[in-house]
């Protein structure tokens, strides 16, 4: 009994993004003998080829989606700030239009662009939730200004993400009323 009534409580809560009309399809080009580089082409092209079919709307790619049991973590900080508060976020590597797919909107700023999604040439980008903006600057804009990962990986060290974008917080688990803090990269830049 408990359990049907979690499920059902779960059916109906609010996620804070849409969950009606989309096709999730998981690709791993790594089975195919594919290398990162040739993986990555493929999966741009893939989503390319897509764009065209007639009736899609949108189409991206994610490393993760709320919800998923797969998920990565980094503690983000503002950057050339030592003292400055550092917060616990759910990290994504998106392509185009993840926030589009979701229904989300941008609160400000701006989606990735195509080159910062296909190439690391880019200056590194990041479009981060208003809970992330809010943890880190409380009351004032986070657009424009420049963050670092305190926990990075080998591709991140060294490197601060100015925040092209923000979109709105979403819910990471049914289990916790709150939504979690996220911050999204482009797959290029990953």
């Amino acid at each position: 009994g408990l359990f049907l009534m979690s499920a059902l409580s779960a059916s109906t809560a609010d996620p804070g993004f849409r969950l009606d009309g989309g096709l999730l399809v998981e690709v791993d080009p790594g089975l195919a003998g594919y290398d990162e580089s040739r993986g990555r082409q493929s999966l741009l092209a893939l989503m390319d080829r897509l764009r065209t079919v007639p009736g899609v709307d949108a189409v991206t790619i994610g490393s993760s989606l709320p919800f998923s049991s797969m998920g990565d973590s980094r503690r983000v900080a503002p950057s050339g700030a030592a003292d400055a508060p550092s917060v616990d976020s759910v990290f994504s590597i998106v392509g185009r239009d993840y926030a589009r797919v979701l229904g989300l909107p941008m609160f400000g700023g701006r989606d990735f662009t195509d080159a910062e999604v296909a190439s690391i040439s880019s200056e590194p980008v990041a479009i981060i939730d208003d809970a992330l903006a809010e943890g880190l600057w409380p009351g004032e804009d986070a657009l424009g200004r420049l963050i670092h990962f305190l926990d990075a990986e080998e591709s991140e060290v060294g490197k601060s993400f100015r925040v092209v974008g923000i979109v709105p917080a979403v819910k990471h688990s049914f289990g916790n009323a709150q939504p979690f803090p996220h911050v999204y990269i482009p797959l290029g830049q990953h």
